[in-house]
């Protein structure tokens, strides 16, 4: 933005130089302007809507039923069933087989089997090989280690375990469960409520702005509630205990030990060598083996036998016979009875209603526009003139004025009039300043 201006600022100045140096060739008494930029604020009246709710009751007419109990008797007739039980009796013949047991005899035959053993003999020739020896001398020499026995003293050492108490710190926990009292706050949820219109003011600007009412998202937390948990609540104790430990220590003792040497010595000797050598001789030997035989015998034995008869016998017995039959009888019972009937009832109810109107409200606003002057060198800038909201056209353009100025006793009076003043093409601050051509508000050449 402020590379815009000064782009405006430039092609100004060579605007008014060039304009400058065609006066002096056309004529020698020139006048110099300065191109001045200032902000005016304008009074405008905008009209806005405000909502305005109002609550109207309707007459209805409402038909309710109400319950009117009556109390009827009734009459129910039904038929009880009365049993009957006769009892007769009958005879019944029937036959009885009592068992009758008679003792017979019957022959049995069968094997028996034995074993006959016998042992005989049978003959096997084979070779045998005899050892024969024979005897002889020889001189062997022989190393002889004769012991020699000495005593020493030998230390000894062996590990004994000595008890030792000391006191140890130990931590016992002796806690508890107890109940514990949470609190739990209710969940939070998005509600749509009216709210109703108001002003607020912007933190960074300042500016209080009318913000309308209506519905909105409101976080709305329901009520929390308390909760009971059951908690384990620690309880250290600390107290000395006596520990027995066993501490090993080395005790070294002397023993004596019987060291025996050897010495070596050479001892010859007459050795009996015996020379063994086989001889193949043939034997003959009688060896035994056992042979059983079975042998067959037929025994014959007399077997009891059990045969059971059974005799018939008839017999007479009574049998009672029950008859069974149902009477009816009718019957009548009155009975009170709680009857209900809806009564019909007519009443008239006002049933309000919300009426929504949109009341116009009108306001003052201050618009700026930028006002481009020039203005003589060496005189003080003057204030634009600004013309009411009321005057000013409704599409509100921004029109450049040039301020009047007096005349001089050195200007001649053709001289003396005004340049024309022409309408600036830039647009409203609000908009784009930047954007407006100086090009086109070239001040008007001094005929």
């Amino acid at each position: 933005m402020n590379s815009a201006w000064r782009m405006i600022v430039c092609l100004a100045s060579i605007a008014g130089s060039l304009w400058g140096v065609g006066t002096t060739f056309g004529d020698e008494l020139c006048e110099s302007y300065r191109l001045v930029y200032k902000t005016v604020y304008d009074q405008v009246k905008v009209t806005t809507y405000r909502l305005q709710t109002e609550t109207v009751y309707d007459q209805q007419r409402v038909i309710s039923y109400r319950p009117q109990w009556t109390t009827e008797t009734r009459e129910r007739r039904y038929r009880v069933a009365k049993p009957i039980v006769e009892t007769e009796y009958r005879e019944e013949k029937y036959h009885v087989l009592r068992p009758r047991l008679e003792t017979q005899y019957r022959e049995e035959q069968h094997q028996r089997v034995r074993y006959q053993t016998e042992v005989q003999y049978h003959e096997q020739r084979k070779v045998v090989m005899r050892p024969i020896e024979e005897t002889s001398s020889r001189v062997q020499r022989t190393v002889v280690r004769k012991p020699v026995t000495k005593t020493i003293m030998q230390p000894r050492s062996y590990t004994t375990y000595q008890p030792v108490t000391t006191m140890q710190t130990q931590v016992t926990d002796t806690g508890s469960y107890v109940d514990q009292s949470v609190f739990q706050p209710g969940a939070v949820q998005n509600r749509l409520r009216w709210v109703p219109g108001g002003y607020a003011t912007d933190p960074l600007t300042g500016v209080s702005t009318w913000n309308r009412g209506g519905f909105h998202w409101i976080p709305y937390q329901r009520a929390g509630r308390y909760r009971t948990y059951r908690q384990y609540v620690p309880n250290l104790v600390t107290r000395e205990v006596p520990v027995t430990q066993y501490v090993a220590k080395v005790v070294t003792e002397e023993h004596p030990v019987q060291v025996t040497t050897f010495e070596e010595e050479v001892v010859e000797e007459n050795i009996p060598v015996t020379v063994k050598r086989w001889k193949p001789v043939e034997e003959v030997q009688r060896i035994p083996y056992t042979v059983t035989r079975p042998v067959v015998d037929y025994v014959t034995r007399k077997v009891p036998v059990q045969v059971q008869h059974w005799d018939r016998e008839e017999h007479v017995r009574k049998i009672p016979v029950v008859t069974r039959r149902i009477e009816y009888q009718e019957q009548v019972e009155t009975t009170p009875v709680q009857v209900c009937r809806m009564v019909q009832e007519t009443r008239v109810v006002q049933v309000p209603r919300t009426v929504c109107k949109w009341l116009p409200v009108t306001t003052v606003q201050y618009r700026p526009r930028v006002v481009l002057m020039r203005v003589p060198l060496g005189e003080p800038t003057l204030a634009p003139k600004t013309e009411p909201a009321e005057t000013q056209p409704s599409e509100e353009p921004t029109v450049l004025q040039k301020p009047v100025q007096p005349a001089t006793p050195e200007e001649k009076p053709a001289e003396a009039k005004p340049a024309e003043e022409k309408p600036a093409e830039a647009k409203p601050a609000e908009e784009k300043p930047a954007e407006a051509k100086p090009a086109e508000e070239k001040p008007a050449e001094a005929k």
